[in-house]
C-alpha cells in the first residue's frame, strides 16, 4: 500500500521565517535617485533665452524618487511564503514493505 505524501509547514528559507524582505532595488531606503535629473533635483530650463534651471519635475526637486518595487516602504512581503514566513514541505511517501515482497 501506498501512502499519501504528508504534508508540513516549516519555516521559510527565503525570509528566515520573518515573511519580510529588504529591498535590494532601494537598498532599504524606501527611494531611488531620480532617472529624469540624476539625483540633482534640478533639469535645464527648456525655455528659449534662459540658461537656468528648474526644479525636476519628476521629484519636485528632491533628486529622489519613491521605490516603486516597495513602495517606499524599504521592505516587502516575501514572495515564497506570501509574507507568511512559513511554506510547505511536501514529504515523499513511505514505501511500503511489504508491497516489495
Amino acid at each position: 500500500m501506498i501512502e499519501k505524501k504528508k504534508v508540513e509547514e516549516i519555516d521559510c528559507p527565503e525570509c528566515e521565517a520573518t515573511g519580510i524582505k529588504d529591498c535590494i532595488d532601494c537598498d532599504t531606503d524606501g527611494s531611488n535617485s531620480c532617472g529624469d535629473c540624476d539625483g540633482d533635483g534640478y533639469t535645464e530650463c527648456g525655455c528659449e533665452g534662459c540658461d537656468g534651471s528648474i526644479d525636476c519635475q519628476e521629484c519636485d526637486g528632491e533628486g529622489d524618487i519613491t521605490c516603486e518595487y516597495c513602495n517606499g516602504a524599504g521592505q516587502y512581503d516575501c514572495e515564497e511564503c506570501s509574507g507568511e514566513g512559513k511554506i510547505e514541505d511536501i514529504e515523499p511517501p513511505e514505501e511500503d514493505n511489504e508491497s516489495k515482497t
